[in-house]
């Protein structure tokens, strides 16, 4: 069962879309809904769908002599000049004192992605909160390409069975040891759920068992089997057992999420407004927090500024897209062309 995942996949964006205008929901001070409390779960979404797309990319082209070369390189012209320049533009707003308050860990801190591991509450650090993830991501990148280079497709699924399992387990030990919920969920052993779900799912589609008809009832299975126990256990207290497992599940149904999308395909997924926020959602996800920072600061009217905030993001993501992201992309299919 071929996904071309060589072409970008609108139906993808929808997702990327929903995920990171959930995150912007969860962030901004809008008046209260299920998104102000749940939209934090876009961050697992967009883990999925990671997961999904590398591990497809990577097995295809392990055979390549250029496999490393290629993936590195498109993968920081796409996720570094953005990230370092939003990175260094706050912090220069922290030592300008336009932005307050200054992040509790250095500079380099951020420019080695390690402040998932380093920080002791990234909650504190306003326009910086949302790159723990981005941290994770990079971390991820470290070690999975070098795992499906040479591994074969059956042990690569039990190394992601094994993640999902080992991932709760750590979590319980990690709180069991006194250690803090917000910090356990930014360390990559701890929330790597997301990222194993949509490598397994790229791992089946690409087997012979795989058929659309497959994929339609293990979609719906994983999905409402996900959602069901979420729901289920998103209310325990922290740290307890059924908290450990929560996001486990929530990986689960996320990951039916993918596979149902992916059934639709590219053309019940054309062009529209959602498709294009999907499409610049890596610049809608970094300079969201940014764009409150500075309207908290400026409007007067407490009441509009998520609304009002909601379009700075917009038309910041898209003008970084279309004048500052885009020459890299340019780039990256110059010096690395897609396989």
């Amino acid at each position: 069962m071929a996904i071309p995942l060589s072409k970008r996949l609108p139906q993808l964006d929808r997702l990327r879309a929903f995920a990171c205008l959930a995150v912007i929901i969860f962030h901004y001070p809008f008046p209260h809904t299920f998104l102000t409390t749940y939209g934090w779960t876009g961050v697992d979404l967009f883990f999925v769908i990671s997961g999904f797309l590398i591990t497809g990319i990577l097995m295809r082209t392990r055979e390549k002599d250029d496999y490393f070369q290629t993936f590195y390189m498109r993968r920081a012209l796409r996720i570094w000049p953005l990230y370092y320049f939003a990175v260094t533009a706050i912090f220069v707003g922290f030592w300008l004192h336009v932005l307050r308050p200054a992040p509790e860990q250095p500079y380099w801190v951020f420019a080695l992605y390690l402040q998932n591991i380093l920080g002791p509450s990234v909650i504190n650090w306003r326009s910086l909160s949302v790159t723990w993830s981005l941290a994770v991501e990079e971390q991820f990148y470290l070690a999975w390409p070098l795992l499906c280079w040479k591994t074969s497709k059956r042990i690569l699924g039990w190394v992601c069975i094994g993640l999902l399992i080992q991932a709760p387990i750590t979590r319980l030990i990690l709180a069991h040891a006194g250690w803090d919920a917000l910090r356990i969920r930014h360390l990559p052993f701890c929330c790597v759920d997301g990222l194993a779900a949509g490598a397994l799912l790229a791992l089946w589609i690409d087997s012979p068992a795989a058929s659309p008809e497959k994929m339609k009832w293990m979609s719906l299975l994983s999905l409402g089997v996900g959602a069901l126990m979420f729901w289920r256990l998103s209310t325990v207290p922290e740290l307890s057992v059924a908290w450990a497992f929560s996001y486990s599940f929530l990986a689960i149904g996320f990951c039916g999420l993918v596979g149902a999308s992916l059934l639709r395909g590219s053309q019940a997924a054309a062009f529209s407004p959602v498709v294009y926020l999907g499409k610049i959602s890596y610049g809608l996800y970094l300079y969201h927090p940014l764009a409150i920072a500075i309207l908290v600061r400026t409007m007067h009217r407490p009441t509009l500024v998520p609304y009002a905030a909601v379009v700075l993001t917009i038309i910041m993501a898209a003008l970084s897209f279309h004048f500052f992201e885009s020459i890299f992309l340019g780039l990256k299919e110059k010096l690395a062309p897609a396989p």
